[in-house]
């Protein structure tokens, strides 16, 4: 059965995507010193922490006989300290 809405079934027409707000100067858009992540010293230190947190609750599990989830909470710990270490050496970068 035909769409009423659209008359006889006839398909939508596609419309054309939209120009950006802001114009893009070139395809290197971003930059250290405008993130925040980088920019502060207490990102990669929450980030450090919670690493340390997972390793904790890494060690509890394992001695708790729960082998998987401690291996899955060292999997965490380790993404998360990779990702402390490599916000620290941005934002070292950026204090010289």
């Amino acid at each position: 059965m035909p769409s009423r809405a659209l008359g006889d079934g006839a398909a939508p027409t596609r419309r054309q995507p939209r120009a950006t707000l802001a114009p893009v100067k070139d395809d290197n858009r971003f930059s250290l010193e405008e993130s925040r992540f980088v920019r502060s010293a207490w990102v990669w230190r929450a980030f450090l922490l919670l690493s340390l947190m997972a390793i904790g609750v890494a060690i509890i599990f394992a001695g708790n006989g729960k082998t998987l989830d401690a291996v899955l909470w060292v999997v965490i710990a380790v993404g998360w300290g990779a990702f402390a270490i490599g916000l620290w050496r941005k934002h070292t970068l950026l204090t010289k």
